[in-house]
């Protein structure tokens, strides 16, 4: 008789091949929301709209950097192409939430945002590569031992000694907001090349004037070990099945509220 497929972290085979900076995140906000969207791979009950937009100006950027490592001059006119092509299509989603923005709203804003990015860089010299995926081993620095799984993520450009990051946000945030993330990417360079990144910042920001923010910081050892460290604690809670539910300000547009809310149910009833 065939074995039933389980989705207990637990047993072989259900366990993460690698830690994103994505997952740790969802699951130091939600460890419940994590085990929806990575152990049981459960369908969304929703779309964030926050997310869809921000894909589709990292897709017009993404194509921008591209055209000038390759040595061509790309026109803004085609770059806002991009941007629309992408949000055109994400906007199709029936379970996309905009949070009562208009499609055409946020369209307007994108496009500004897309405008101010090229603008503000294009007499920099190019990244050397957009969009460039990394693995590196994770070290628990309580222990000093190897953890079974690879960090795994993308850069979303890099040149000599320098990385980017490319966020969209409602509001400018402060750089120290983005601790947990920059230190990840600043242990994942430095394992890769032996040397610690500069990591340059880039906040679209979505006000009602929207405006780009660009900041530049390097973090230290101590921030790179504070990192690991966590990505070590979320790991090992991940293999014991610790997958607790953290009620916050988040839950009226999570993408699995009522999935949450059925399974209390189920256990109060119980």
């Amino acid at each position: 008789m065939p074995r039933e497929e389980s989705n207990d972290p637990r047993v072989p085979g259900t366990l993460p091949p690698y830690l994103s900076v994505s997952q740790i995140t969802t699951w130091l906000a939600c460890p419940r929301k994590y085990r929806f969207r990575y152990v049981d791979k459960r369908e969304p009950e929703s779309r964030s709209g926050n997310l869809a937009f921000g894909s589709a100006v990292h897709s017009a950027i993404e194509w921008w950097h591209n055209e000038r490592i390759a040595g061509r001059v790309p026109e803004l006119a085609n770059a806002l192409r991009i941007f629309r092509a992408d949000w055109t299509a994400q906007v199709t989603d029936p379970l996309l939430d905009l949070e009562e923005r208009t499609p055409e709203e946020l369209q307007a804003v994108g496009e500004a945002l897309v405008t101010l990015f090229v603008e503000r860089f294009a007499n920099d010299p190019p990244p050397t590569v957009a969009e460039q995926r990394f693995e590196v081993v994770l070290r628990d620095p309580a222990t000093g031992n190897l953890l079974p799984v690879p960090l795994v993520g993308v850069l979303d450009a890099v040149e000599d000694g320098l990385c980017w990051e490319l966020k969209t946000a409602a509001r400018k945030n402060h750089i120290s907001d983005y601790s947990l993330q920059l230190a990840a990417y600043s242990y994942a360079v430095r394992e890769t090349t032996g040397v610690r990144p500069r990591i340059r910042v880039v906040q679209l920001v979505k006000t009602k004037v929207p405006k780009i923010e660009v900041e530049e910081t390097m973090l230290s050892d101590r921030e790179e070990a504070w990192f690991a460290e966590v990505a070590a604690e979320v790991y090992d809670a991940i293999t014991r099945g610790a997958f607790p539910p953290n009620p916050s300000w988040m839950c009226p547009r999570c993408e699995y509220r009522g999935a949450c809310r059925g399974a209390m149910a189920m256990r109060a009833a119980a």
